[in-house]
């Protein structure tokens, strides 16, 4: 069985750009013959396939997009996706029944959602092929997706969860491969908790951990002789020039037999002059893949990983603090360099901000005391 792994699909086009011109273009990508080689191919569906015009109470955009862009999937050779991550349910129950009824009709299967009243759950999609059985999870970071929001969403990759769902999978099917959807945007290393969580899944049964959302390639490690891909970084985003290594992306091909598989990576580009995905020539990877390499010789030190998410910390630490405290950024700013941030008031005020999130019972009774003063539909 070949099986071929994408990153995000977010099929976001220039407004004066009709899906047919992007559908023609896409069809003279030179990765489409190597996908062409696998009996599946997955990506992950990063919006609702809906029309609807209602999108969910949100911090950050709400994406979605036509049917027509079902097309893209075809033309890509993908006819697997997952729909667990953080902008599925940005068009409410309606936009993800929506993208159920349009992914069925194409024929093109899915899992990573769920909604209340479901018969079946939808976690994991099963292929199987030359008698080799493989079991595919679905599972994302707790945003607003979450089921503390409403009663649908994407099954979460927390870890008891991930962990039921693996020893179940494994009693009649030859692998098990998580596709977890989470991490840092546009930075190149998981956190020390992220590595922890994606070692577990190996240590209790998988065969591999491929990931996906951050919106650039992140590094790679073997932990007990199984792959760890971090993030495989966009597969399709045509407006992603906001992150850094947004128009990179990373192909990885497995082979499988019942009792062992083969894999390797190769990269591709997003074209910035129209919508063509191009597997880069070998000749031209070499930088690309040493950079790649010393990344992932990263990832194997936990005191360099520590040192450059703490790096990552500093540069962020303002805009999270702002969050925190409901004024005006100037003057926040004010509070913050003249010192009154380490008066007695701040710091006590930071401190239950800090108990509340860490301790599990205070952050599950916080999320839910402020979910009741949120209205879903603000217009």
């Amino acid at each position: 069985m070949k099986v071929g792994f994408l990153g995000d699909f977010c099929p976001l086009i220039g407004s004066a750009d009709s899906f047919q011109m992007v559908f023609n273009q896409l069809q003279e990508s030179n990765i489409i013959k190597e996908l062409s080689k696998n009996d599946f191919n997955i990506a992950n569906l990063e919006m609702p396939i809906t029309n609807n015009t209602d999108h969910i109470a949100k911090i950050g955009p709400s994406f979605k997009t036509d049917v027509e862009s079902i097309k893209f999937l075809k033309a890509l050779k993908i006819n697997c996706v997952s729909t667990a991550n953080n902008h599925i349910t940005d068009y409410g129950l309606e936009g993800l029944i929506n993208t159920r009824n349009n992914l069925d009709s194409n024929k093109i299967k899915y899992a990573g959602d769920w909604i209340k009243g479901d018969k079946n759950e939808n976690y994991f999609i099963s292929l199987e092929s030359n008698e080799v059985k493989l079991a595919i999870i679905f599972c994302a970071e707790d945003e607003f997706n979450s089921k503390l929001f409403k009663n649908y969403g994407s099954y979460s990759s927390e870890p008891i969860s991930v962990y039921n769902k693996i020893n179940f999978l494994k009693k009649n099917h030859d692998h098990v491969i998580i596709y977890p959807h989470g991490g840092i945007e546009d930075f190149s290393f998981p956190t020390i908790e992220k590595q922890k969580l994606y070692r577990f899944f190996i240590d209790v049964g998988a065969s591999a951990v491929i990931g996906n959302h951050t919106h650039c390639i992140q590094g790679y490690e073997m932990y007990k002789e199984k792959p760890i891909f971090y993030s495989l970084g966009n597969f399709f985003y045509p407006s992603s020039d906001s992150y850094k290594g947004g128009k990179n992306g990373l192909y990885v091909d497995f082979e499988f037999s019942k009792t062992e598989f083969v894999f390797e990576f190769s990269f591709f580009i997003q074209s910035n002059k129209n919508y063509n995905i191009e597997l880069m020539d070998p000749s031209n990877t070499i930088e690309f893949k040493k950079e790649f390499i010393e990344i992932s010789n990263v990832i194997s030190n936990k005191n360099e990983l520590e040192v450059l998410w703490l790096k990552y910390i500093n540069s962020v630490k303002n805009s999270y603090l702002k969050s925190l405290f409901p004024m005006n950024k100037k003057l926040l700013a004010i509070v913050r360099r003249s010192g009154l941030i380490k008066t007695k008031f701040f710091q006590k005020y930071l401190l239950l901000i800090y108990n509340y999130v860490q301790c599990d019972t205070h952050r599950l009774n916080l999320l839910k005391s402020i979910k009741t003063y949120i209205n879903e539909y603000p217009r």
